[in-house]
This record gives structure tokens, sequence and C-alpha cells, in this order.
């Protein structure tokens, strides 16, 4: 009784949805009707315009609105007014609406006519009744049928709950719906309604896999096999029924259970041979279906994923190696299928090529990643062979239709695809096959082929790749130099693999850059430079290991004390074999006029010099130094010489590289390291002496070497300031009195005092000599300047030059005075006050008068040399004189010494009284 009402309830459900159904069908009808007569309407109208010409006079009545077009569709056609002449403009042509939509898989009501341009304007009503029948008649009918189901399956499930039916009643009962839903399914699709029909099909199916899997799962009324032939029966049903009604939402369905069948029949009580023969005609059943249906592609990507899904998680819980070659068929068999099926596409006109392409990317990766699984770490061995063949049959189908003079026919990016997926696996399999140096040397072969094979080809993706792989294969050599740790009994400069690996992917990248150069290949103009400079660093980065590893080969068989010199040494070494290469580098860019290389150079000569500065601010060991003949002095001029050719070789090709600062930095460059090597030299030569000398002479030799830097500084300003006024270059100039401005504020501050009294020697000293030499070089720097003044635009005022030699003399005078009556103090009896005293008194009137001469012989030199800054600045001297004499002579100096100082005082004032009066028309000359 109970399953009469089941089928009684489904049949009302049925009838209910059937009339409802009919009646919008007739009303579609109707409104189609209504259209087509508004049509034949139109084109008669039409036709009697044209038979009658004085029609075609009279003015068209205004068009009929249109803003009640699709406000509802009217049951009988519109009847026109009287008021309405017969030539005036038909009423616009209705779209005649299918009961589906236009695009639907399985519609087979004729398309809707093409809209005229002028009727662009109906396009969004249009837009939005189609929208209401797709949401009405296709939506909801997909969501009815689900519900549908789910609502069959709750009264089911209360039935069962009160035991209604019994088990095999519940089985037959579900497979009747099944049959019953697909009968409907077909009755309404031959009444044409498709959509409708989809629904009712695709639940049917859907019924008949639950019915299948409950009569083994729950009842246990079959055994497996029998259950899983039920299953397989309802798969191939499934797929029946879309190609018959072209229904892509019923195949799926199919999908779904075909692909879900093994396992929800427990497919751990199968064996791997009938689980994946299983698959492998189900995935021929979806290829051949996708093949006959192209629009539904979807499911060999469905299929695609699925099968290595199910393949990838099989192999790592099955490792035992008699499956070991059936799961290596069937992962060829599978790659096998998916591939010709790939061949297959790429030779027909394709409708999402992109989503063709990441699936092929998909399949490789999966290749990939199943041949790892399953042959790593037992046998790795066999990894090389199998990459290499599966990118010879990558290969194969670019070949075979290049020789049938048919590869046009596939797409530029099929041809590039395949010939990417060759290229990856013949990576992969020199990847397997060689591991560490000998990997890099089948790399750069591979990439040097490739390059020299793509540009004479000019194809573009081939060197690409080629680049690429130059640049892993320089990485993977880099990481392996940083854990190189050569053997020191039989390892060998120059002659080792590691040596080998770099000179070879040098040579390949450089004849690389030079094939592209050649066969103009325009498209990868970009990877030139890139190619030119990974050679230059590659050798550089050679250069500096090779030149570590011997120093650290020296260092094993060295004693104590070479050791620190061997230190010491190694990056003095360094720097001077990068401005070496540094050199060779510039040569080749600039005969090959490759800018980037010259920039390299540039960069690697950098690096050499702030090198070899760094290394040359303290020599190691001090005790083995010796001036000039020692190797900081030997690196530096070459370094200098380095620097001048890079200099002149610019010069020579500046046309080609416009950069004017380059000559600056390179000038600035070398006049640096000039000033380094000067006072690294005299300062560690100096550094040496105290380190055998007394605690006494200590003080006498830091002084020593003060001056003497101050001494070397002066004539280093003296020459670049020559070159700077002699070449124009006023960065020079400026540097040169940057110099000399140190040297001044070192010589005026050290000057102050004498470190040694006992040894001082008034005139006959070596501060007197270095503020004397301080001023002259000063005149000259003015002399120099004065002489240039017309073509610098920035003038120095001449008061600076005038205050800093006047200044220094004035020093020079003062401390000389000063410390010879200090040396007499120190020398005298510390205990006679009386004495001491006196020497005070004789000392600050000696300065007196002294500053009193000195002005004194300024004023007459400005007045000879109508020099009227001289004049200024020795009557400001002629007033610090009298500040003195006036205030702190009077102060503290004996009735005797003031006698004396104010007599001078004022004899040195008449007589500069004099001479104004006597030469002031020189003063007016002058002015």
């Amino acid at each position: 009784m109970s399953f009469f009402l089941f089928l009684m309830i489904i049949g009302l459900a049925i009838g209910w949805s059937n009339s409802r159904r009919e009646t919008k069908k007739l009303k579609r009808q109707l409104s189609e009707l209504q259209a087509s007569v508004t049509r034949l309407v139109q084109r008669i109208e039409a036709l009697e315009t044209r038979m009658d010409p004085g029609a075609s006079d009279e003015p068209p009545a205004a068009a009929p609105e249109r803003e009640e077009e699709f406000r509802e569709i009217r049951m009988e056609p519109e009847v026109e007014t009287e008021s309405q002449p017969k030539e005036s403009v038909s009423p616009p042509i209705p779209v005649r609406v299918t009961e589906g939509v236009a695009d639907s898989p399985m519609g087979r009501s004729p398309e809707p006519e093409s809209v005229p341009e002028a009727e662009s304007g109906r396009l969004s009503r249009r837009s939005r009744l189609e929208w209401e029948l797709l949401i009405g008649g296709k939506w909801l009918n997909y969501i009815g049928a689900v519900a549908l189901v789910i609502g069959l399956g709750f009264f089911v499930k209360y039935a069962f709950e009160n035991n209604w039916i019994n088990e095999t009643v519940r089985v037959l009962a579900g497979g009747a719906a099944g049959f019953l839903l697909l009968w409907g399914g077909a009755r309404f699709h031959k009444r044409g309604l498709p959509v409708f029909a989809q629904g009712w099909i695709g639940a049917g199916i859907a019924i008949l896999y639950v019915s299948s899997f409950a009569s083994f799962n729950f009842y246990h009324l079959v055994s497996p096999e029998v259950a899983f032939l039920f299953m397989s029966l309802v798969t191939l049903l499934a797929f029946q029924q879309a190609l018959r009604y072209q229904a892509l939402a019923i195949s799926v369905i199919g999908w779904i259970g075909g692909f879900l069948t093994p396992f929800l029949l427990g497919s751990e009580r199968g064996s791997t041979l009938g689980l994946f023969t299983y698959l492998a005609f189900l995935t021929i059943g979806m290829l051949l279906l996708v093949i006959k249906k192209a629009n539904w592609v979807i499911l060999y990507y469905m299929t695609l994923g699925a099968v290595y899904l199910i393949l990838l998680s099989w192999i790592p819980f099955n490792q035992e190696p008699a499956e070991l070659w059936l799961e290596s068929f069937f992962l060829c068999l599978f790659w096998a299928f998916f591939f010709a099926y790939e061949v297959y596409s790429s030779l027909r006109p394709a409708k999402w090529p992109m989503a063709n392409t990441i699936a092929a990317g998909f399949h490789l990766f999966f290749f990939f990643l199943g041949w790892n699984l399953l042959l790593l770490p037992r046998h790795e061995d066999g990894l090389s062979a199998v990459f290499l063949l599966g990118g010879v049959a990558y290969l194969v189908p670019l070949l075979f239709l290049h020789r049938r003079q048919k590869l046009s026919l596939v797409s530029r990016e099929e041809v590039f695809r395949y010939g990417f997926s060759f290229l990856i696996l013949l990576t992969l399999a020199n990847a397997y096959q060689w591991e560490k140096y000998h990997l890099i040397y089948a790399w750069t072969v591979e990439a040097w082929l490739l390059v020299w094979w793509g540009a004479r080809r000019k194809i573009r993706h081939v060197c690409g790749f080629a680049v690429i792989l130059y640049a892993v294969s320089s990485f993977m050599l880099l990481a392996l130099s940083a854990q190189f740790q050569p053997e020191q009994e039989t390892w060998f400069p120059f002659f080792n693999l590691r040596a080998l690996a770099y000179i070879g992917l040098s040579a390949a990248l450089g004849t690389s850059a030079l094939l592209l150069k050649r066969w103009d290949m325009k498209l990868v103009v970009p990877a030139v430079p890139f190619l030119h400079n990974g050679w230059a660093i590659l050798l550089f980065l050679f250069l500096t290991g090779e030149t570590n590893f011997y120093f650290d080969h020296i260092f094993l068989n060295a004693g104590p004390a070479l050791r620190e010199s061997l230190s010491y040494s190694r990056y003095l070494i360094c720097s001077l074999v990068w401005m070496a290469y540094s050199l060779w580098i510039a040569w080749v860019a600039f005969r090959q006029q490759i800018r980037s290389l010259v920039a390299t150079g540039w960069a690697l000569l950098g690096v050499g010099v702030i090198t070899a500065a760094a290394t040359g601010m303290a020599y190691g060991p001090a005790d083995q130094f010796i001036p000039v003949y020692n190797l900081r002095f030997l690196v530096f001029v070459i370094a200098a010489g380095i620097i001048y050719v890079h200099l002149r070789w610019w010069k020579k090709y500046e046309h080609d590289l416009k950069l004017k600062a380059i000559p600056v930095v390179m000038i600035g460059t070398l006049a640096v390291l000039l000033f380094e090597l000067i006072s690294m030299e005299i300062g560690d030569y100096y550094d040496k002496q105290l380190l055998h000398t007394s605690l006494a002479m200590e003080q006498m030799i830091r002084f020593s070497k003060t001056m003497s830097l101050v001494l070397a500084w002066f004539g280093y300003s003296l020459f670049f300031a020559w070159i700077g006024f002699r070449q124009r270059l006023q960065a020079l100039v400026y540097l040169s009195w940057g110099v000399l401005a140190l040297g001044l504020l070192t010589a005026i501050w050290q000057g102050f005092s004498y470190p040694v009294l006992d040894r001082f020697t008034p005139v006959y000293n070596l501060r007197f000599f270095t503020l004397l030499i301080a001023a002259g070089v000063l005149l000259v720097h003015y002399a120099w300047w004065k002489k240039q003044t017309e073509v610098h635009a920035k003038k120095v005022h001449p008061l600076l030059f005038t205050i800093l030699i006047t200044g220094l003399l004035f020093e020079l005078v003062t401390v000389e005075v000063s410390d010879a009556f200090e040396r007499i103090r120190y020398l005298a009896d510390q205990s006679d006050v009386r004495l001491l005293h006196q020497l005070d008194n004789q000392k600050q009137m000696s300065i007196s008068i002294a500053w009193l001469i000195y002005s004194l012989v300024l004023m007459g030199a400005g007045i000879w040399r109508k020099l009227p800054l001289l004049r200024l600045v020795a009557i400001a001297l002629f007033g610090l004189s009298i500040f003195k004499i006036f205030l702190f002579d009077l102060s503290f100096l004996g009735t005797l010494y003031r006698i004396f100082s104010f007599i001078g005082l004022g004899v040195i004032l008449l007589i500069v009284s004099y001479l104004y009066q006597r030469y002031k028309h020189w003063f007016h000359q002058s002015a």
C-alpha cells in the first residue's frame, strides 16, 4: 500500500508540473503567432507602398510608442484605428523567444531571427525577458530536480525508518523511479521542453546510481561485482542519454558516477590491474565523447585531473616491486591517452586555447610528479631515460608535421608548448643523469646548442629558454662554489673541475651573445647585455676564487712569520687582479662597442680600487716595511696606471659614451690613491722607527712624522693644482686646495709647540722650514689662481690668501722667538726664580719687538709692491702689537724692558708714518 502511495505522489507531482509547463508553452506560442502576424502585415504594407508611388509624397506618420512593447504579451493581435493611415511606419518586430535559451545544449527550437540595426534600442528589454526565461525556465528546473531528489530521499528515509518498505522493494522502487524519470524526460523532450527534460533525466540517473549502490552497500542484496556492473551500466546509460539529448549536465552526472563507482564499492578489495583497467576504459570513453562533442571539453579537464589524482594517490601506498611495472605501464598509458588528445586538439581550432595550454602544463607536471613518486629513491637512474624519451615524444609531432610541410596547421602557441615541453624534459633528464659540476657542463652545452640553433632559425622562444638555463646554471655554479673545499694535496690553480665549469660557462655566455648579435636577433636584444655581463661577472668570481684558494694552499705550508704577511698580501693581490681584469673587460667592451660591458669594467675597477685603498691604510707586518720597495707601493702605482689607461680609452671613445662625469671621477680616484700612498708610506716609515726607539725620542719622531706628512701634502697639492690649472679641471684644483687646507691646519696646530726643547735650534729646525714652505706654497697657489681668474668664474677673494700667508709667517715669528727663550728657560736652573722671571720678561719684550718688525716688513712690502691688502694686514698687526705692549707688557714687564718696548714701538710707528707721508702718491696709484 505504501509503495502505491509513493507512486501516486510522484505521478501527481509530474502531472502538475506538466500542466504548468504546457500552459506556459501555449502562451509563448500565442505570442509567437502574434509576432508572425505583425511581421506579415508590415511586409504587405511595404509592398503596397512600393506599388503606389503617390503614397511616398505623403508625410509619414509618427512611429508608435515602444514603451509597452514587452510589458505584456497580448493574446490577440492589435486592431489598427481608422486615424492611422496605411502608409504609416509599421510597429517594430518583437523578438520571438523560445522556451529555452538560445545557447542551450539541448535546444532544438529555431534560432531567433536577427534584429535589424535600427532596432538596437530594444536590446535592453529583450535581455530582461531572456534573463527571466533563463532563470524561470532553466535554473529553476535544475533546482527543482535537485529538490525533487532530496524530497524523495527524505520520504524514502522516513519510509525506511518506519519499515513501510522492505529492502528488496526499496531497491526496485528506486530503480523504477529512476526509469520513470528517464521516461518522463524523454516525453518532455519530444514535446519541445528540452531544458525541463534535463532535470528529469538527471534525477533519474542519480536515483539509479543510488539504487545500485544501496543494493550492495546498505542491504547486501548483490555481490560487489554485480553492483559494479550495475553502476557501470548506469554510467553508460548516462552518457547515452547525454548524447541523445545533447545535454552536458547529464554527461557530468555520468562522469561523477563513473569515477566514484570503484571507490563507493570498496576499491581496496580490487587490484591495481582491475582499478586502472577500469579507469583506462573510462578515460577512453571520456576522450571519445569529448572528440565527438568538442564543446564538452570540460569533461577532458575533469578526466585529466581525476585520473592523475587517483594515480598519484595510489602509487605511494603500493610500493611493492611486483606492482612497479604495472604502475609504470598505466602511467605511460594514461600519459599516451592525454598526449594523443593534445595532438588531436592542436590540429583543430580551439575554443579556449588558454585553457588547453594550462591543462597541458598540468599534464606535464603530473607526468613528472608521477615518475618521481614511482622511481624515487630506489630507481633514480631510470628517470633520466624516462624524461628523455618523454621529451622526444613531445618533439615527434613537430618533426612529423614539419616533414609533411603541415606545421602551419598548428598555431604558434601550440608549437611553442610542444617545444617548451621537450626542452623542460631534456633539462630534467640532464639533471637526473648528472650532478654537481658535470651537470653544469651538460646544461652549458645544452644552452649553447639551443642558442646556436634558435639564433640560426630565428626562433625567439628557444633562445629565451637558453638564457633562462644559463641563469639557472650560473646560480647553481655559485652555490657549488660556496661549498667548494679544494683538496690541498691535489689541487692546482686553473686546472680543476670548478675552474673548468667557470671557464666553460663564461665562454658559452660570451659566444652566445656574439651569435645573437651576428644573426640579428632583435627580439632577444635585452638578453645580449645579460649574457655579456654574465660572463664578465663569472670570470671575476672565478679569478677571485682561484686567487684565494692559491693563498690558502700556500698558507698551510707557511711558517708563523710568513702567515701574517700572506694575510695582508692576499687582499692586495686580489685587488690587483680585479683592476687588471677590469682593464681587459674595458678593452673588449670598447673594441666591440658593448656599453653595458664598459660599465661592468668600471664597476670592477671601482671594487679593486676600494679594496686596495682599504687594505693600504696600514701595512702588515710593520717591522717588514721598506719604503717604496714594498707590495703596496707596487699595487698603488699599477692601479694609477690602470686608471690612466681607462681614462685614455674613454677619451678615445667618448663620442660613443656620453658620460661627462667619468674623467672627473677617474682623476679624483687617481688623486685619492696617490694621496693615500704618499701618506701611508711616510706614516709607516716613522711607525717602523717607533718600534725600536726610546720613550724620549718617541715625541720627536711623531712630530717629525706629522711635519713630513704636511710637507708631502704641500707638494701633492702643488702637483695637482698645476695639472688642474693646466687642464682646466676645477674639480682637481678644488681637490688640491682641500689637501692644502688639511696640511695648513695640521701645520698650524702642530706648530704651536716644539716637542723636545733641548733639541730645538732657532730657525734651523723642521717646523721653521715647514711653516716657511707652507707660506711659499700658498704664494704659488695664489699666483696660479691669479693667472687663471679669467678662466674660472668663481674667484676666491685675494684677502683669504693674504690672511693665510701673513698668518703663517706671524705664527712662525712668534713660536720661533717664544721657543728660543723656552729652550733657555728649560736648560736653566729651575731654582733660580729671579733668572726665570728675567727670561720671561725678555721673551715678552722680544715677541713684541718681533711683531713690530714683522709688521714693518709687511708694510714695506705692501708699499713696495703696491698691495693694499698687505698694508691693511700690517696695520692690523700694528694694532695687535700696540694692544699687547700697552695692556700686557705694561703690567708684567720690568721698567727696563718697558723702556725698550715703548721706544721700539715709537720708532717703528714713526717710520711707518714717514713712509705714508713720503710715498702717499704710490697709495693713490695703487688705489
